[in-house]
């Protein structure tokens, strides 16, 4: 059996760049870079997960389309591609040449019409298994026995899959009369008419019935009710236009054989240029890794002076027994006034965890000195440090010298660690992770381990090599060997990580003064931050947590004496029955299990029906009191009565800080509810919380940089600059301006600032597309120095 891989690539290509559009990735010259970033990881990931024997990506031809010399019409509903995202398309395709990527296409014609002579001229053959990757519904049409529609999803597993049955089960028709569907229906996205008034149930009833769209019309006379007949009878030209538009040719002349498609080592060495110039060294990693595991090809592209194959060569590593070896060791760290260093710890709580060891890589050495380790281990070792002295006492002064640089990496943890065992580290620091963040921003690659292997070919010992059991386990359940040898590679990769990592920042002033002058002192103030914690009132959230309650029984018990039967709020399927069954709602859009009841939906019908505005206010409470008044409680140290975050610098390629166990950041402001579990969180003793925010901090640089007068002369004038935007869209005096008109101009402002299109727009206003599209439009006609900047 030949598996054959067959990839829609503009699915994914437009896929990746509307999944970053209010954050798109960018290089290092401030272009988009998102298609080129989500095509790639995704096409080997995709290639990874199905690994297929041949794979041909599918491309649109160039010139104008033959449908279009059908229907002039086709497509022609269709919003003008970004200029951003056409230039990463030529990329693309660059990049698929570069690579050796089999891919085809001929002009005039689209991709779906390459799947389908592909699908076709190799389903021939009963020992091949074809897989078609894509999310466009018109390649349904094509499935079979033997060939398969990937698509994405939601799902754990990122795919669904669908064979013959599961386009019935998705549609409530057979694969071969896919055609006559749409071409009753129409598609709204290709611009297809379809037969007017003919909706998706009463195709498929009548597909049902007269199986194709020609027993359908030679059945016409018999067709009931009348309705339909009429409307099949007046459109029927566009009935058979349709399904020639909606057909997928299958029969094309294509140069395409086995050997052409045969999966193969994926080349770099063309592409690493463009690759590396766009930031994408995650791509590079992503091809480098599927190389090594599908062919063994372990060595990196030869332009790459910072990878190397793997060796299992290990550093020495010298265990500290007694105190007059520490002695020694302190000596040595304050000749050289520069060293890394690595903590063992029994947990990530710096509160209540213990630390095993300290590691320390010196430019000559590695040693591990040991704190608290386990009986078995210290008889092993016939050690004294740790047992009747205490080595971290020992070692205070020169953790606190201001004169001695150190090294870690996610230093920031450590430091915290020897601040709960009363030790204060003090002097310049260098952060291996931050510099590797600082360096490439969109490199995802930043765990000691991985980056050992990437930089220094050292094939790094893991955790869980050495525990099996990793919740009931620590470092004090393996012999010492293991343990000197774990704890001491570390060290030794932080310190030759420092080497390599402050050439690489020194090459750059620009970065270096990112690294030294930002992050690194910003690293300080978060640990502090991290340590200190922040008082949270946790009888006032328990009972917070009971008034949510409260209101939650208090909702349910309101729907059910609206719909008069007792149901479960949180079952898709129950709800469904409710809001379009008894409630009859309009569905207003699909999943693949059928009307969805997701937020978006119910905002939509809350003006139609009390119930969903009911079931979304029910949502929001149980939401608040799972994710917010519970959690945080369990959250409190028991120790500090505070709660304990964690701030990631490197969570983020903008640069902005993400907070995890428990998100901070995200601690609801916009209801009175959310506000009232603000409230839990107060200032210690003595102390104030105080709350500062730059004053609409986007606008103001797009002003400068734009240099647009309108928008430059509300800040100016210390105008309202949402109502100053409202009175120039909106043709009118700013005091004429209504709250709504102020409330649009804020969407459109903002929206502008982040790339945001007409859809988007549309369903953060809850209007029409068009309209949202003709707000857009009046804010660039009014500003025009700011549509020039974007």
């Amino acid at each position: 059996m030949k598996k054959i891989l067959l990839i829609d690539a503009f699915g994914i290509i437009f896929r990746s760049y509307y999944a970053f559009i209010s954050r798109p990735l960018t290089n290092r010259n401030g272009e988009n870079v998102s298609a080129i970033h989500g095509f790639f990881r995704g096409v080997i990931a995709l290639i990874k997960k199905e690994s297929p024997d041949y794979i041909l990506i599918a491309l649109e031809g160039r010139g104008e389309c033959i449908r279009n010399k059908i229907y002039p019409d086709y497509k022609a509903n269709r919003d003008e591609t970004p200029v951003d995202l056409k230039s990463q398309i030529v990329k693309i395709i660059d990049l698929i040449d570069k690579l050796g990527l089999p891919h085809y296409y001929i002009d005039g014609y689209e991709a779906d019409d390459i799947i389908g002579t592909a699908s076709v001229k190799f389903g021939k053959d009963p020992d091949n298994r074809i897989i078609i990757f894509s999310s466009d519904k018109d390649l349904k049409q094509l499935v079979t026995p033997s060939i398969t529609l990937c698509r994405p999803d939601k799902t754990p597993q990122g795919f669904s899959y669908l064979d013959p049955d599961g386009v019935i089960a998705d549609t409530g028709i057979k694969p071969d009369q896919m055609v006559d569907y749409l071409a009753l229906i129409g598609d709204a996205s290709d611009n297809i008419p379809g037969v007017k008034g003919i909706g998706p149930k009463t195709a498929v009833n009548l597909l049902t019935q007269w199986e194709s769209l020609d027993g359908i019309y030679k059945n016409l006379a018999n067709i009931k009710p009348d309705g339909v007949r009429n409307k099949l009878e007046s459109d029927k030209s566009n009935a058979l236009l349709s399904a020639t538009l909606a057909k997928i040719y299958t029969e094309l002349d294509i140069d395409v054989d086995y050997e052409f498609m045969r999966i193969k080592p994926i080349n770099t060495e063309s592409a690493f240029d463009v690759l590396n110039e766009n930031g994408l060294k995650s791509v590079i990693d992503d091809i480098t890794r599927f190389n090594k595991e599908k062919f063994n090809q372990s060595a990196q592209p030869t332009h790459s002076a910072e990878t190397r194959p793997l060796t299992n060569e290990r550093a020495e590593v010298k265990l500290i027994k007694t105190e007059a070896e520490l002695i020694e060791l302190i000596g040595k760290i304050r000749k050289e006034k520069v060293f890394s260093y690595d903590l063992e710890t029994t947990g990530l709580n710096y509160y209540e965890d213990d630390i095993i060891c300290i590691s320390f890589g010196l430019v000559n050495g590695t040693f591990v000195v040991p704190v608290s380790l386990s009986a078995v281990q210290i008889d092993a070792g016939g050690i004294v440090l740790g047992t009747k002295i205490d080595p971290i006492s020992i070692l205070k002064g020169v953790f606190e010298d201001k004169d001695i640089t150190k090294i870690g990496h996610n230093i920031k943890f450590d430091n915290q660690f020897m601040k709960s065992s009363g030790v204060n580290v003090a002097g310049e620091m260098f952060d291996t992770m931050l510099a590797v963040y600082v360096l490439d921003a969109a490199d995802n690659v930043l765990g000691l381990k991985d980056l050992g292997e990437k930089y220094l070919g050292q094939k790094m010992i893991r955790y869980s090599d050495l525990l099996k059991n990793t919740k009931e386990m620590t470092l004090r359940d393996v012999t010492l060997e293991e343990l000197v040898a774990y704890s001491g590679q570390d060290a030794f990769i932080t310190y030759k990580l420092y080497e390599i990592l402050k050439l690489k920042l020194n090459q750059d002033d620009k970065i270096s003064d990112l690294f030294g002058k930002i992050e690194i002192p910003l690293l300080s103030v978060l640990s502090d931050m991290e340590y200190t914690g922040v008082l949270i009132d946790k009888d006032y959230l328990l009972n917070l947590s009971k008034t949510f309650e409260g209101k939650c029984a208090s909702l349910y018990n309101e729907m059910m004496n609206f719909v008069g039967v007792m149901f479960n709020p949180n079952s898709p399927i129950q709800l469904r029955e409710i809001l379009f069954e008894k409630l009859q709602l309009p569905i207003i859009k699909k999943t693949k299990t059928g009307p969805s009841t997701d937020t978006e939906v119910l905002n939509k019908l809350k003006y139609l029906n009390k119930f969903p505005e009911l079931l979304l206010e029910y949502r929001m409470y149980s939401k608040l009191n799972s994710t917010y008044t519970t959690n945080l409680v369990n959250l409190i140290n028991p120790k500090t009565g505070k709660i304990h975050t964690t701030y990631q610098q490197t969570g983020t390629q903008t640069g902005r800080l993400s907070s995890q166990d428990p998100n901070l950041q995200n601690i609801p402001i916009k209801t009175d509810a959310g506000r009232e579990i603000r409230r839990a969180f107060l200032p210690s003793q003595g102390n104030v919380l105080v709350s500062a925010d730059y004053s609409q901090i986007e606008l103001f640089l797009l002003a400068e940089f734009s240099g647009d007068p309108n928008l430059g002369g509300a800040f100016k004038n210390s105008e309202d600059i949402h109502r100053r935007t409202a009175s120039l869209v909106f043709g009118k005096s700013m005091d004429d301006v209504s709250k709504v008109e102020r409330s649009i101009a804020k969407a459109v402002n903002f929206g502008i600032l982040y790339g945001q299109q007409a859809y988007s727009l549309s369903q953060d206003l809850n209007i029409p597309t068009k309209e949202a599209q003709s707000y857009i439009d009046l804010f660039f006609r009014s500003h025009p120095d700011v549509a020039g900047y974007v």
